[in-house]
């Protein structure tokens, strides 16, 4: 936990560095055992406050897992979640809107959207270790310790160098319980072999379940709505289009690479090929009326 003496939006802060304490007192429970599944629940303590971690790890896979739950009560105070790494010279790289940048590692607060990712090398080759989140767009980075900025309690919608009246009442950010989860994976190589960026998709769009009877049906059991040859391209849109009768599709280059292959979907008879270039964005109309061809269009879906 840290200091935070400025106002709503930090205007003069460009790191949270002045430690105030740290919620300690852990208490554990084992929920799970099993063989495909662990699962651990941690419990921590600081003045009014409270963190419940339950933290998961499967079989399947390297990511440990955790959902988090925050009772928050501390005031003009910043909190975050640590995760020291042995990575502290390493390559710093954020997930930025359909993109990524590279950033020095000197602690400063700085934006990003659902991936951090330090990646290095030894005399074993290289390596790296990636912070996952579902809803956090803050972190710091300092000698490989990345800090997720989770929450922040100064006055609701102070603006410096308006002097706060405590007299006149006013509200604090961030007050109350959250909910929200994250994901530690340590993979081989740079980010783009650990596929982080696609990792990252899949953590933020957890699936959707419908509850229904057992009935008899025309589709099998298992039934492919869309998908897209390369590994390192996404589609981040399916929509109506804003004009006409026609899906509009929005793909886009994940790892700052050139990418060629195909679409396939149930909405198009045949694959819809593409080629993009690195971190393009590309949008593609799908006719209802599948006698007409698919078309590429610009982000405001007009010919170009």
């Amino acid at each position: 936990m840290l200091d935070d003496p400025d106002d709503t939006w930090g205007h003069g802060i460009t790191a949270y560095d002045r430690e105030a304490g740290r919620f300690g007192g852990a208490t554990f429970r084992t929920i799970e055992t099993g063989p495909e599944r662990g699962r651990i629940q941690v419990q921590t303590q600081f003045g009014k406050s409270s963190i419940l971690q339950d933290y998961t790890l499967s079989a399947s896979g390297a990511e440990l897992h955790c959902r988090a739950t925050v009772n928050w009560n501390e005031y003009y105070k910043v909190l975050k979640i640590g995760i020291p790494t042995i990575l502290d010279s390493g390559t710093l790289t954020y997930s930025i809107p359909y993109g990524f940048i590279e950033r020095p590692m000197n602690g400063e607060e700085e934006p990003g959207q659902t991936w951090v990712d330090i990646s290095g090398s030894d005399d074993k080759g290289k390596y790296g270790f990636a912070l996952l989140n579902d809803s956090k767009c803050g972190t710091s980075i300092k000698d490989g310790e990345i800090r997720l900025t989770v929450l922040h309690s100064t006055a609701w919608s102070h603006h410096v160098p308006q002097t706060l009246d405590e007299s006149e009442g006013f509200r604090l950010m961030d007050t109350g319980v959250h909910e929200f989860s994250y994901a530690l994976l340590p993979h081989q190589g740079d980010w783009r072999e650990g596929d982080i960026a696609r990792r990252a998709e899949s953590f933020g769009m957890k699936p959707l379940v419908a509850l229904t009877d057992r009935h008899a049906g025309p589709w099998e059991g298992r039934k492919e709505f869309i998908s897209v040859s390369s590994s390192h391209v996404s589609v981040t849109v399916l929509k109506m289009a804003e004009e006409g009768e026609a899906l509009a599709l929005r793909l886009v280059e994940l790892a700052g690479r050139e990418a060629a292959g195909e679409v396939r979907t149930v909405l198009a008879d045949k694959p819809i090929p593409y080629k993009l270039h690195p971190c393009e964005i590309k949008t593609i109309l799908l006719p209802l009326d599948k006698k007409s061809p698919p078309r590429e269009v610009n982000l405001i879906e007009e010919l170009d």
